[in-house]
């Protein structure tokens, strides 16, 4: 079971929005960083997506803080951040919302 990934997007919002469907969740603005929003899973274990503008950064905190927050203006779009999340959804469930969303989906073994 995953339990907490953050990662950018160009519309943080809207990716949100999405991923709370395919969780059974619902999202709210996420504080630490402007245009941030979070997917909470309606689960016992504290699920949650984050969701950041693209170029958002994030470095551990030297004091033994959660994290530091910056914008790198030159991010690039496509990163290596990925995850695999199992959802309660149908393959063409997902399917179906992933089309809704314009995001690229596929079936593999």
């Amino acid at each position: 079971m995953l339990h907490h990934v953050s990662f950018t997007a160009d519309r943080p919002r809207e990716v949100a929005e999405t991923l709370a469907e395919l969780i059974g969740g619902r999202v709210s603005r996420f504080g630490p960083w402007p245009g941030g929003y979070i997917a909470w899973a309606a689960d016992s274990s504290g699920t949650a997506i984050e969701v950041y503008p693209t170029g958002t950064e994030m470095s551990p905190d030297a004091d033994g803080g959660q994290a530091n927050f910056a914008h790198n203006y030159f991010a690039q779009r496509l990163s290596s951040v990925h995850a695999a999340v199992s959802v309660d959804r149908t393959e063409d469930e997902i399917l179906r919302v992933a089309a809704q969303a314009g995001w690229q989906a596929d079936r593999l073994d």
